[in-house]
């Protein structure tokens, strides 16, 4: 190949629009070749994101990057190559995987910009918590998650991985943002804000009501996180303007996370790595209070007809799937004993 080449990926994180640019990206494939930036697809992934459903971008976060080109003819060559999934910004710091290295060796020249989407500390942290319980199986409390929460060492780590590979990391804060975020992705593309058509597009990836939540959680402790098909992604789909709630979370809880935050973001790194500009913002127990019910009163939960509707509709489905599965089983058993009889 003649000329530079330019690798741009988009890494997350999740609960920053990822969806939302995914679904940019795939409606403006034609463009994005028209303008020389290659964003490589399967048909299959495409029409999903196309349609707003989940698709977590356009390659396997966990994969070396030599793996993905090979599924896409022509894509090693490419001027201007495009990837996005919102977890690489956890597989890219994982020492245990090759994601990082794997890289750079299979583009040893190209140029690398990282983009990575943030957000305000606890507006992550919690709308994280309602996505691992509603994809993840995760069966801990807010207050649990909220304890484990690493977003901040997470970046560092990524500053350090990109600094590595020899490329240029951008911070943009989904929480200053969320009504410009395409424009913000374009100016990293090097387009001018308004180039990419913006998708006409349902409610995308909408958290859980505290009721909906609380039940996929139940779910997600007897039956594990296959449950979330029956349950979360039938509501968020079907239901996609149902409006999401916070979750319980005791006063005491929410100052410690807020005190942690601060103390992380103190760190003098956080000024070079991240711009005035994007900042996150953590602020104090006044500020966030009045949003979290208080644990100990919030044991009844409310259901809309609708959502009963659909819950009996998905779990009768799940239900007679089931039943159906179980009885050609027996058949076959009763076949192969009649034949081994025989």
């Amino acid at each position: 190949m003649t000329g530079e080449q330019t690798l741009y990926i988009h890494v997350g994180a999740g609960k920053t629009g990822s969806t939302y640019l995914q679904a940019v990206m795939a409606t403006a494939r034609q463009r994005l070749a028209e303008l020389g930036i290659d964003y490589p697809m399967d048909p299959g992934t495409e029409r999903m994101a196309v349609a707003g459903r989940v698709t977590s971008g356009n390659l396997s976060p966990a994969a070396p990057l030599p793996e993905t080109l090979a599924r896409y003819p022509g894509a090693e060559t490419s001027p201007r190559l495009l990837f996005s999934n919102e977890t690489l910004h956890l597989t890219m710091t994982r020492p245990d995987l090759p994601v990082a290295a794997s890289i750079r060796e299979a583009l040893p020249e190209a140029r690398i910009e990282v983009l990575c989407y943030i957000r305000d500390p606890l507006d992550h942290a919690v709308s994280s918590y309602g996505q691992v319980v509603k994809r993840n199986g995760y069966v801990g409390d807010c207050a649990a998650y909220l304890r484990g929460y690493n977003m901040p060492d997470r970046l560092l780590l990524l500053d350090d991985v990109v600094r590595e590979m020899d490329g240029r990391l951008s911070i943009v804060n989904y929480s200053r943002h969320r009504d410009d975020l395409l424009a913000t992705f374009e100016t990293w593309l090097g387009l001018a804000p308004g180039t990419l058509p913006e998708p006409v597009l349902p409610e995308i990836n909408r958290s859980l009501t505290r009721a909906e939540l609380e039940l996929q959680r139940a779910f997600n402790e007897h039956m594990g996180a296959s449950s979330a098909a029956i349950i979360s992604d039938a509501l968020c789909e079907r239901l996609p303007d149902v409006r999401s709630e916070t979750p319980p979370l005791a006063r005491d809880d929410l100052a410690a996370f807020l005190d942690r935050m601060e103390q992380k973001l103190a760190d003098p790194r956080f000024a070079a790595l991240i711009p005035d500009a994007e900042r996150p913002r953590v602020g104090t127990i006044d500020d966030h209070a009045s949003r979290f019910p208080d644990p100990g009163q919030a044991d009844r939960f409310e259901f809309s007809r609708e959502q009963i509707d659909l819950l009996a509709q998905s779990m009768s489905s799940a239900i007679k799937l089931n039943a159906r599965q179980v009885a050609l089983r027996k058949k076959r058993r009763a076949l192969r004993k009649a034949s081994g009889e025989a």
